[in-house]
């Protein structure tokens, strides 16, 4: 399909509904809701085609919208998160839950969801959030003065959650009833000090964890346990730095800086070989501007299929922008599945999409477009599409 349907949440007060027309190739906005401060992550409802969980990062909320291209979109409910600062939610493959790890406060919740995909409760009870504990004895680095969960990743009927304060993953399992029931944790896999685990994408196989660390500014391949319910370890199997070398060096001014942020693992085109190696893709933010004076960096890797282990060495991408926070590959299915990345900056740069190529590489195709939407972070490519 030629033209395709982007939902953008941003650090403003915003949400956007995006068209992208590959035949020219281009970007339109049309249409804006505004919502609370920073609506900053979104998921679809698995069960209700044309509706949508946006969090209200600043005020602690969810808001659960319906958007159409043709109409735009239209506020339906609202629930309070549970917790501090809602970061990334997921909804169970069933519709009945919607989860979400809470940055500021913490915490992990569980908020039931009516059949019709509403809120079932205005807020979570207390047995429906877990609050993770804090290993440290005492703060050594100011991105780690409490617990920061930043990310779910589905793992069987558990749920692995990177805590970059607290330089953990935790396996979690919801067990008894949604409403009565519990978080339990499965198992605690500490990580190295400082290295502040942020988010992570699993290989097809289910057997590779990639995983970005923010506080180190580097990508790992961890090896999964074989199944939610095995002892092993989740080691790690290869590690590879995300800054190009010539900021190797560069001292951090302030803690933000010279961190990563997104990642991507998109599987080879459709029309290439099934020998054909992966693309995992993670962006970059906040380099200093008299060390990076072309902005900040996305790092591509050539993942192998018989080899998800190698990483190798990375390739650097410049000029899409300052604090590239967000990223999205669509269209998510069909011939040209995954064929263009948008690519954002939230501090300059607007918005670029990049085409990637039968041999692995990245090839701008609009830059620096959309520069009206304030302060864009995340998209989500919708399916379906028209000619």
């Amino acid at each position: 399909m030629a033209i395709q349907q982007i939902i953008v949440g941003t650090h403003s007060d915003k949400i956007h509904l995006v068209e992208f027309d590959s035949s020219a190739p281009s970007l339109t906005v049309k249409h804006s809701l505004k919502l609370r401060d920073q609506p900053s992550w979104i998921v679809l409802s698995p069960t209700h085609p044309g509706l949508c969980y946006v969090n209200g990062w600043v005020d602690d909320l969810f808001f659960a919208v319906r958007f159409d291209a043709e109409t735009g979109f239209e506020v339906l409910d609202q629930a309070r998160a549970g917790g501090g600062g809602p970061t990334h939610m997921e909804v169970t493959p069933d519709g009945k839950a919607l989860l979400s790890v809470n940055y500021r406060s913490g915490s992990l919740a569980l908020t039931l969801l009516r059949d019709d995909g509403l809120f079932a409760q205005r807020e979570p009870t207390p047995n429906q959030v877990y609050s993770f504990a804090f290993p440290h004895a005492e703060v050594t680095h100011p991105r780690q003065e409490s617990a920061h969960p930043h990310h779910l990743i589905p793992f069987g009927d558990d749920w692995l959650v990177p805590d970059l304060g607290s330089d953990r993953i935790w396996q979690m399992r919801w067990v008894g009833d949604l409403r009565d029931g519990e978080w339990e944790v499965v198992k605690e896999f500490e990580r190295g000090e400082h290295e502040g685990p942020r988010h992570g994408v699993k290989h097809p196989d289910g057997k590779h964890l990639y995983l970005v660390n923010e506080l180190a500014a580097t990508v790992s391949v961890l090896s999964l346990p074989t199944s939610p319910t095995s002892n092993e370890p989740l080691s790690t199997l290869s590690s590879a730095p995300l800054l190009p070398p010539y900021l190797h060096k560069v001292p951090r001014a302030d803690p933000y800086d010279l961190i990563p942020c997104t990642i991507l693992l998109l599987g080879p085109l459709p029309a290439s070989p099934p020998s054909a190696p992966s693309t995992l893709l993670i962006s970059n933010r906040n380099a200093p501007v008299a060390a990076a004076p072309e902005g900040d960096t996305l790092v591509s890797f050539s993942i192998p299929a018989d080899e998800p282990a190698q990483l190798g060495e990375g390739t650097f991408v410049h000029g899409a922008g300052r604090h590239l926070r967000g990223m999205a590959a669509g269209p998510p299915e069909g011939g040209d599945k995954e064929r263009w990345v948008l690519v954002m900056g939230r501090d300059e740069g607007g918005m670029s999409v990049y085409e990637r190529t039968e041999d692995g590489q990245l090839r701008k195709v609009l830059a620096n477009v959309l520069q009206e939407v304030e302060k864009p972070v995340v998209a989500l490519w919708l399916p379906g599409g028209r000619a």
